[in-house]
C-alpha cells in the first residue's frame, strides 16, 4: 500500500475526537487512516502531555507540531552544498534581482565570477528564500458595503475604467452535412 502523509488538520482531528471519547477504530475509519496511524500519533499527544479527560482547548499549535515533530521527524530534507553556495551570493543574488535581472542571466554571471549553480537551485533559492516571483493581486479591492460597487477600483490606476466586454455573437447549431436533413424526401 502507498505511503500517504497525514496533514496537520488531519492530526488535530485524531485528537480532538479522542478527546471527545470517539474509540480509536473509529477515528480511523471516520479520517480514512489505519488504525495503527491513530494509535502512533495518540501515543506521542500522550507523550508531550495530553490527557484523556481533558478538554479541546488544551489542543494548541505547540503540541501539534511538538506530535508531529516526534512521529514525522524527517520531514523536509536538508538543502545541498548548492543551496549553501546561493546563501553565501545572497547579496549579490538579491541586487540583480532588484534590478530586473533574469535569472538565467543571473546564473550565467555567477558562473562567471566561478559560482556553479543550477538553475532550479537558483530559482528555488529566489522565491523561498528572497520572495521573488510573488505576483501582487492584479485588482485592487475595494472596501465597500454589501451590494455597493466602487467604479474606480475596477480600473486600471491612472487609465480610468476598463471597456465594457461585449459578448460575442451567439453561434446555431448547424450540420456539416446541410442537404442530409432537407425536409421532403428520403426514407420515412
Amino acid at each position: 500500500m502507498a505511503y500517504r502523509e497525514v496533514t496537520m488538520l488531519e492530526v488535530k482531528e485524531v485528537l480532538r475526537l479522542w478527546l471527545t471519547g470517539v474509540r480509536k477504530k473509529r477515528i480511523a475509519t471516520q479520517l480514512g487512516l489505519n488504525v495503527k496511524t491513530v494509535r502512533r500519533y495518540l501515543r506521542a499527544a500522550q507523550e508531550h502531555g495530553l490527557i484523556t479527560a481533558g478538554s479541546p482547548d488544551q489542543l494548541d499549535d505547540g503540541l501539534l507540531a511538538a506530535v508531529v515533530s516526534t512521529v514525522q521527524p524527517g520531514t523536509g530534507r536538508p538543502h545541498g552544498d548548492r543551496s549553501a553556495a546561493c546563501a553565501a551570493q545572497r547579496g549579490v543574488i538579491e541586487r540583480y534581482l532588484r534590478a530586473d535581472v533574469r535569472l538565467s542571466k543571473i546564473r550565467k554571471l555567477l558562473r562567471r565570477q566561478g559560482v556553479m549553480i543550477s538553475s532550479p537551485t537558483l530559482r528555488r533559492f529566489a522565491m523561498g528564500e528572497l520572495g521573488w516571483g510573488r505576483a501582487a493581486p492584479t485588482i485592487p479591492l475595494a472596501d465597500c458595503g454589501p451590494g455597493e460597487e466602487d467604479p474606480p477600483a475596477l480600473g486600471v490606476p491612472g487609465r480610468g475604467p476598463l471597456p465594457p466586454v461585449i459578448p460575442a455573437p451567439a453561434r446555431g447549431l448547424t450540420s456539416r452535412r446541410a442537404g442530409r436533413y432537407s425536409a421532403g424526401g428520403g426514407d420515412s
